[in-house]
């Protein structure tokens, strides 16, 4: 079925049966465009993982397990029928008239000005909700301190606009995709406290997100196909690797153009080299080395990576998107650095949406982890005719595995059909920087920072940085060189 956001200028294909009820695995979103600019060949959930934990009636872990599900009935959860989000019409206090309002973009909490329009909400999506009340008793889970859960997808989209700002500097018009996926964990009536138990640890879940820009043609005949991306990491204050290419681009990255356009970032891969799986956030932090409980290799000692820009191949030879900038290509951020809190011009880091070195996550779940790939080879699952075999030859229990299957990973630094993938696991707990401990809540949203799309032709000016290669502090050849997977921030 083809959707059309009236006003907003997205379109997309949605599949759904003569019930209205969603296709195996819950919402999935084909040949997505915005104005005529293709975003998206494919965009979905692909599964949701359970940590379990038992423990003995002394609360000491005595055995750990995983458990995939995929939101569809065989895995115990029961879906409603999709909902078309739009605005309506709410009173104003004091019964002056009426504004349009979408009570869904809440859910974006900290990014939810980007659906309004003045005092209107001019949001549009699509919704389902999911139940699952008695999923832990069907997984044979003895004695668990919950019930079952909810889940809920909530895909928005956005006006095109920059109001407000969706980067720092404000030279960025975009619009917005938000995939959220809403749970609330159902507490057990039945549960038995000061006996062996079982305990939920963490919930992650797992996206596959099939971007697709326009590419650049290298001439009027033959096109350039492809996609290319890019992995960032912001500077931070205190970064010393960032201290020596100039104390005022370090303090304010945007307020010049350095040659090399690496101030504002504390490392960069830009165009990938080769596929990759990479860490971004670590518990609720960026740098892992200061989680107390480590996290399973290889996290324990990394630096995550801020975002990732996602753009039509250029032809060989041809300049590259901007950075800082990037006028026509996806960004997906969930971290700024604590350096924009430093921005002189006048406005440019307001707005909760820009929070100095903290992940733009929901605050009920803090402790998220993280994790990117990007990989070659995309084959998208038919909207229609999805099986749940098939999303689950998607994921793996310990995640990178799913990518980095015993074969180096292939070259895409010119351009392919590339594929983004992107899993946040929210854990239940952790302590960081030897003594701060960090909890979730047993419910919240995920992917709320979403991504934006801009698609502008490039730009020139003080707060847009270089259009070349850039490889900070890794080279292209120690990338190739090593020919690995698993690439962090530092190492």
């Amino acid at each position: 079925m083809l959707y059309a956001a009236s006003g907003l200028g997205w379109d997309f294909e949605l599949y759904m049966d003569s019930g209205g009820k969603p296709g195996t695995g819950g919402l999935a979103l084909g040949n997505v465009r915005h104005a005529g600019h293709n975003f998206a060949k494919d965009l979905r959930l692909v599964a949701i993982w359970f940590s379990v934990d038992q423990v003995d009636k002394a609360g000491t872990v005595t055995s750990s397990k995983k458990y995939c599900r995929t939101l569809s009935q065989s895995s115990y959860f029961t879906p409603g029928k999709v909902r078309t989000l739009e605005p309506k019409p709410v009173a104003r206090p004091g019964g002056k008239g009426t504004f349009q309002y979408l009570k869904e973009t809440d859910e974006a909490l900290n990014f939810s000005g980007y659906f309004k329009d003045g005092e209107n909400h001019s949001a549009y999506g699509v919704a389902v909700q999911y139940e699952a009340p008695d999923l832990f008793s069907k997984l044979s889970l003895d004695n668990c301190e919950f019930a079952g859960i909810s889940v809920e997808q909530i895909f928005l989209f956005s006006r095109y606009a920059n109001d407000p700002r969706h980067e720092p500097s404000a030279a960025v018009t975009a619009a917005r995709f938000h995939p959220i996926v809403r749970y609330k964990l159902t507490d057990n009536p039945r549960f038995q406290k000061g006996v062996p138990a079982t305990r939920i640890s963490s919930i992650r879940f797992d996206y596959r997100l099939h971007l697709f820009i326009d590419p650049h043609r290298s001439d009027f005949e033959t096109p350039w196909t492809g996609n290319q991306a890019a992995l960032f990491a912001d500077t931070d204050i205190g970064n010393l690797r960032a201290i020596g290419r100039g104390l005022n681009a370090v303090l304010n990255p945007f307020a010049s153009r350095p040659a090399s356009g690496s101030a504002a970032f504390y490392a960069v891969e830009k165009p990938l080299v080769l596929e990759v799986t990479a860490p971004g956030l670590i518990k609720g932090i960026s740098d892992g080395r200061d989680v107390v409980a480590k996290s399973p290799p290889p996290h324990e000692t990394v630096v995550g990576w801020d975002n990732v820009h996602w753009w039509g191949a250029r032809f060989p030879g041809a300049e590259l998107i901007s950075s800082p900038g990037a006028f026509h290509a996806a960004h997906v951020h969930w971290r700024w650095g604590s350096t924009i809190g430093n921005i002189t011009t006048p406005g440019s880091a307001s707005g909760p949406q820009f929070q100095p070195g903290q992940p733009l996550v929901d605050p009920d779940i803090p402790v998220q982890t993280i994790r990117v790939a990007i990989t070659a080879g995309s084959r998208d699952p038919n909207l229609e005719a999805t099986q749940e075999a098939e999303l689950l030859a998607m994921t793996e229990a310990n995640w990178e595995d799913a990518f980095d299957k015993g074969k180096p990973p292939k070259t895409i630094k010119d351009g392919d059909d590339i594929c983004l993938w992107y899993s946040a696991e929210v854990h239940r707990e952790a302590i960081v920087n030897k003594d701060k401990r960090l909890t979730s809540k047993t419910g919240g949203s995920v992917f709320i920072h979403g991504v934006f799309f801009a698609h502008d032709a490039e730009q020139t000016g003080v707060f847009v940085g270089s259009r070349k290669e850039l490889y900070w502090d890794r080279t292209q050849a120690d990338i190739i060189k090593n020919n690995v997977w698993f690439r962090s921030a530092n190492k």
